[in-house]
């Protein structure tokens, strides 16, 4: 497996994530009345050794939104907040008053989960403009777990041969409280089948 990606494939990974992440912004912004800001997406190839040190996770307890994909391309997404972000976008969602919630309602979840979903669909919409299929996820699971834990989800079922395709964005919501979340795509990338689909389609 290679250990650097070439110009074009970079280029691919930087339109995908652009288009992502533009999309998820727009969209965000309109469920939740506030302007969405976006960090510059990252997108990278990394080793499973690297893969601890590369991919940064919130400190004490995370909230997730966690998926794994479907079909010809292995990898998984997930939607990351710290739980005061997450409680801030729950009253965001809900147009309750902020600092309201204290802990995650079902129906709190269930909005978090839609969140999830419209970005999940945003970045999986984007990859297929470049390939001759559409990708699916299982069903989106919610749960709060340490951020250390996240690391050992995201690696589930993968050996230390493989190699990962990265696309990271972080963003914010500027809003009478502060909401900033993090998404990560991993696409597994242990026998170059994804690239090599995606740029010969």
């Amino acid at each position: 497996m290679k250990e650097e990606l070439t110009e074009m494939e970079k280029d691919v990974l930087k339109e995908i994530s652009n288009m992502g992440a533009g999309n998820a912004s727009t969209l965000l912004s309109k469920e939740i009345g506030e302007e969405i800001r976006l960090f510059t997406p990252v997108y990278k190839l990394i080793s499973f050794d690297q893969f601890e040190k590369t991919i940064a996770v919130p400190k004490g307890v995370a909230i997730c939104a966690f998926a794994k994909l479907k079909g010809e391309v292995l990898g998984s997404v997930m939607l990351v907040f710290d739980t005061k972000s997450a409680f801030a976008l729950a009253d965001l969602l809900q147009k309750r008053k902020m600092g309201t919630t204290r802990w995650l309602s079902e129906e709190d979840q269930l909005k978090l989960k839609q969140v999830g979903h419209l970005v999940l669909r945003c970045y999986l919409n984007a990859i297929s403009h470049f390939i001759s299929y559409e990708l699916n996820s299982e069903k989106l699971r919610m749960f709060s777990t340490l951020g250390d834990a996240v690391i050992d989800l995201m690696l589930l079922g993968a050996k230390k041969s493989d190699h990962f395709i990265v696309l990271e964005n972080n963003f914010f919501v500027e809003s009478k409280a502060h909401v900033e979340g993090k998404y990560d795509f991993i696409l597994r990338a242990t026998e170059e089948l994804f690239l090599p689909v995606l740029l010969n389609k």
